[in-house]
């Protein structure tokens, strides 16, 4: 379970383009947590880093 931090970091996004995207429906939501904080999958994380580089190659 990452952290919005971590997610940050992988992804290269801001807070509000993540939580943006979320809302879109462009990027995995986070799972809530009985800590204030929600966590995002791993495997989720990667598999929609996996997709963005792959469309990029696709043009």
């Amino acid at each position: 379970m990452l952290h919005l931090k971590e997610v940050m970091k992988i992804c290269g996004l801001g807070r509000t383009s993540v939580y943006d995207a979320v809302q879109r429906g462009e990027f995995p939501p986070p799972v809530p947590l009985l800590t204030r904080a929600p966590r995002w999958i791993h495997q989720e994380i990667q598999s929609w880093l996996s997709h963005q580089i792959k469309l990029s190659r696709d043009k």
